[in-house]
């Protein structure tokens, strides 16, 4: 993990890394934009990322609740629990991701329909995501 940055922001902006698996492959933290405080999560494949759109593009839709950045890891990284605010005040969570769901394109069949695949998390994205599958559901449903 050296050289890893928590900030995926311009230098006015400040985050902070708050929960990780045991090997650091799966990093939980936030980054404090103008607009008020951002979750994250970071692997090796998908740098810092917006962890309610990865939330979203695994099908756990985050739209009308405010989802907080993960507070502790297991040691596999696998599961994470934190907090969201709600219209019911404050709730807690639980995410267990021991796969992702990703659009895959065959990469030697370019011009191929799409289709929809579980890979092992986090270990299975990096192949993928260097061909050009993309994280979430293919946009027709998968075959």
């Amino acid at each position: 993990m050296e050289g890893l940055s928590v900030n995926n922001g311009p230098n006015d902006r400040n985050g902070g890394a708050y929960a990780m698996s045991e090997d650091g492959n799966i990093i939980h933290g936030w980054n404090q934009l103008i607009s008020g405080r951002q979750p994250t999560i970071w692997t090796a494949a998908l740098g810092w990322h917006s962890f309610a759109t990865f939330l979203n593009a695994q099908g756990t839709y985050t739209e009308g609740i405010g989802i907080l950045n993960a507070s502790a890891s297991s040691a596999d990284g696998h599961r994470a629990t934190g907090a969201a605010q709600s219209q019911f005040g404050n709730v807690t969570w639980i995410m267990d991701t021991p796969k992702s769901v990703l659009c895959h394109r065959p990469p030697d069949h370019p011009g191929e329909k799409t289709f929809t695949i579980d890979v092992s998390f986090p270990d299975g994205l990096a192949g993928h995501l260097a061909h050009g599958d993309t994280l979430g559901m293919c946009q027709h449903g998968g075959v």
